[in-house]
C-alpha cells in the first residue's frame, strides 16, 4: 500500500473503527440531550465524507456517478451491520430509525464531497489559467 492511499483510505478505517468501538459499549458516551439520531447522522456523515473522498481518489479527483453509488451503498451497508451488531450487545438494540439516520448522514457526507471537490476542481482550473495572478 503506498503512502497515498494510506493517506486516501487511512481515515475511512478510523471512521468505521471508531463507529464499531462505540458500538460495542453498553452505553456509549454522548453529549447531553443530543438526540440519538443526530449522533448516528455525524458518526455516518463523517464515514461517507472520507470514503466518498477516498473513492474520488482526494478533493481534486473525479467522484463519479458509480464512486457515489458506492459511497451510499456502502454507507449503508456498514449501518445495517451495525445495527446488527448492537443487537448484541447488552443495553443496545438494533433500529430501524438508526439505519435510517446513518442513511441520511450518508447521504449528507456524500453531498459535501461532492461540494469540495467541485470546489477544489474549479479552483485549480481557474489557478491553471494562463495569465492569471494567483
Amino acid at each position: 500500500m503506498t503512502l497515498r492511499e494510506v493517506g486516501l483510505w487511512g481515515p475511512v478505517l478510523l471512521v468505521a473503527g471508531a463507529i464499531l468501538t462505540l458500538s460495542q459499549m453498553s452505553s456509549p458516551p454522548s453529549p447531553p440531550g443530543a438526540p440519538d439520531w443526530l449522533l448516528h447522522g455525524i458518526e455516518f456523515g463523517v464515514l461517507s465524507l472520507f470514503l466518498s473522498r477516498a473513492l474520488a481518489g482526494g478533493w481534486r479527483g473525479r467522484l463519479g456517478r458509480r464512486g457515489a453509488v458506492l459511497t451510499v451503498l456502502l454507507g449503508v451497508l456498514y449501518g445495517a451491520g451495525d445495527e446488527w451488531h448492537q443487537s448484541f450487545i447488552p443495553g443496545r438494540d438494533a433500529s430501524g430509525r438508526d439505519l435510517v439516520a446513518d442513511g441520511a448522514g450518508t447521504l449528507l457526507g456524500l453531498a459535501v464531497t461532492v461540494a469540495a471537490v467541485k470546489h477544489a476542481r474549479r479552483a485549480a482550473s481557474l489557478k491553471a489559467r494562463p495569465g492569471r495572478e494567483a
